[in-house]
């Protein structure tokens, strides 16, 4: 994750970044503030990435460009990520720079850059 952290954070001059610690957290602060992009894992404690996905569009809060990113590389949760609208999907080994190029391409699809 450590390599993740340091891609968005190498974005910090032109969005600002916010961390949530559980699914929970995550939905509060979607709720509160307008985000140009979601930077999702699947597996977080008391809410899961799908089931934060799930409870954003039943409130019916719009698209936001997400990007799932996860240890699992198990095609079914590719399916489903994107099935519930993610962007991407992409495996936590990441190459830097594939994961920037790939961060870029999500913004840009959404006239955010």
């Amino acid at each position: 994750m450590m390599l993740i952290r340091i891609a968005v954070e190498s974005f910090h001059s032109q969005y600002t970044v916010k961390l949530a610690y559980d699914g929970e957290e995550a939905y509060r602060l979607l709720k509160t503030i307008h985000f140009d992009l979601l930077l999702l894992d699947i597996k977080m404690p008391l809410l899961d990435g799908f089931e934060l996905m799930e409870r954003l569009h039943a409130d019916g809060a719009g698209l936001i460009p997400t990007i799932i990113v996860s240890g699992f590389g198990i095609a079914e949760h590719r399916a489903r990520a994107l099935a519930l609208g993610a962007d991407d999907f992409i495996h936590k080994a990441v190459d830097y720079n594939v994961f920037k190029a790939d961060l870029r391409s999500a913004l840009g699809r959404h006239g955010l850059l």
